[in-house]
């Protein structure tokens, strides 16, 4: 059931998909850009729906493109928790009016803004033992990626919510630089 939309509503929504892809590859303030055209064009809960799809479809593209760069045991853990926030942005979605999903984003901004001070407060501590290192990482782990599929879900926003993860965990950053073939650095 496609909507009953103008040439311009669709050639809107097709650009808004071309710059989802412009946003994966080179520039992710596109996606601001994508957000806004959708969000201009269709009802809020649709609109999130769509982009959800174009930016899982990017995701898929982007792990096969950097299949031999990534780091595997990271994203493998983090898939359960990732599952569960996605089931539940669902169904707050499934039950919240567009009202509701409002609220639901600034009320997920806050929490990004209340974690982003204890990550700061955090990062000023001093590393931990090797135990006490791994149980925060599962913590870390299920926190963020639970928050990571919700707010993936909710409002098409899981990147901050992962780089967060990643500075928490004092994942190197290294890894996520993919490097030409032969390169020693």
């Amino acid at each position: 059931m496609l909507p009953e939309l103008s040439a311009v509503a669709w050639s809107c929504l097709g650009l808004g998909a071309f710059l989802v892809g412009i946003s994966k590859t080179a520039i992710p303030g596109f996606n601001t850009v994508s957000v806004a055209l959708f969000a201009s064009i269709l009802p809020a809960k649709t609109s999130t729906g769509a982009l959800l799809i174009l930016l899982m479809v990017g995701d898929i593209f982007t792990l096969l493109a950097y299949r031999k760069h990534a780091h595997w045991p990271t994203l493998i853990r983090m898939v359960p928790a990732v599952l569960l926030g996605l089931i539940a942005g669902a169904i707050f979605l499934h039950f919240a009016s567009d009202t509701g999903v409002r609220r639901g984003i600034g009320a997920l901004l806050l929490i990004l803004t209340g974690v982003t001070l204890w990550q700061r407060y955090r990062a000023a501590t001093p590393l931990t033992t090797e135990q006490e290192s791994r149980s925060n990482r599962a913590i870390a782990t299920t926190f963020f990626g639970g928050l990571g599929g919700f707010t993936t879900m909710v409002a098409n926003s899981g990147g901050p919510v992962m780089s967060m993860y990643f500075l928490t965990v004092r994942f190197p950053v290294q890894t996520f630089w993919a490097q030409p073939h032969g390169s020693s650095q």
